[in-house]
């Protein structure tokens, strides 16, 4: 009796063992997670078609030409947004259908004479830099008009991104301008001036930052347009590196705005 009793109590180690090896393997191979927001995709997808076919019933009675490529651009974008939507690859159906809104967005603004989307943004990444670096060089001035307007200065900028946000491209570069003159206007009551090779050389960084997210965005899937546009932000920020190289700060401070806002139209 002893002799299957001890067989008994050794298999049944065994098998605990086994069990025990199992759940550690679970606890190392973490479950995959969870897929993207068919559903969420979708409305994207939906918002994008009523834009796109707003700029087309806008787009009869205007004779820009750089109008019908926008919304041509636009539609072979939504094609493909389906396409991959219709495929289950919501993440990529997601770029494709948020970059022909761009498109459309840009058709629209050109054809009511609104500034152009992306010269907004540029704008307003402008104004952000200005108003960080006026918070860093202003931090000595005890002059209270000085603070007051840098406050106003920071809610305006606040209120231009919840107007571009809600595509009110004018009301955001207007709110963005009066941001920038009040930045301005405290910058020449401290007696600070001129654009800074530390205050270039921080823009510089940061836009490295954005390149570094976007080369990343990009390495799977990228269409050839956003490729492209990779490439002339790439470009740009080389161009700007030359000019800090060179002492012209204003002018790489404003190169490397613009690479900014190309590489941060990869991120959306």
């Amino acid at each position: 009796m002893g002799g299957p009793g001890w067989f008994g109590r050794l298999f049944f180690a065994f098998m605990l063992c086994l069990v025990g090896l199992s759940g550690a393997s679970t606890v190392i191979a973490q479950p995959p997670p969870p897929p993207p927001d068919g559903p969420r995709v979708l409305e994207a997808i939906e918002a994008t078609q009523r834009r796109i076919e707003f700029a087309e019933s806008l787009a009869g009675a205007s004779p820009v030409a750089t109008v019908a490529s926008e919304i041509a651009l636009a539609k072979e974008l939504q094609v493909r947004a389906n396409s991959a939507y219709g495929a289950g690859q919501y993440y990529m159906a997601g770029r494709a259908t948020m970059d022909a809104r761009g498109h459309a967005d840009r058709a629209i603004a050109m054809i009511k004479g609104l500034p152009d989307p992306e010269r907004v943004a540029l704008q307003l990444e402008r104004t952000q830099d200005e108003l960080e670096r006026a918070q860093e060089r202003l931090a000595d001035c005890a002059e209270p008009r000085a603070q007051s307007l840098l406050n106003a200065a920071r809610d305006m900028k606040g209120r231009a991104d919840g107007a571009f946000d809600s595509r009110r491209y004018l009301a955001a570069l207007q709110l963005s301008n009066a941001a920038r003159e009040r930045i301005q206007k405290a910058l020449r009551i401290c007696q600070v001036y001129e654009a800074s090779q530390a205050d270039a050389q921080r823009a510089l960084q940061r836009t490295d930052e954005v390149i570094s997210r976007a080369r990343e965005r990009i390495s799977v899937g990228a269409t050839p347009q956003e490729r492209q546009l990779f490439a002339s932000a790439e470009a740009l920020q080389a161009d700007a590196q030359t000019e800090y190289q060179r002492g012209h700060y204003e002018s790489a401070l404003r190169m490397t705005l613009v690479a900014r806002v190309r590489a941060k139209r990869l991120q959306r």
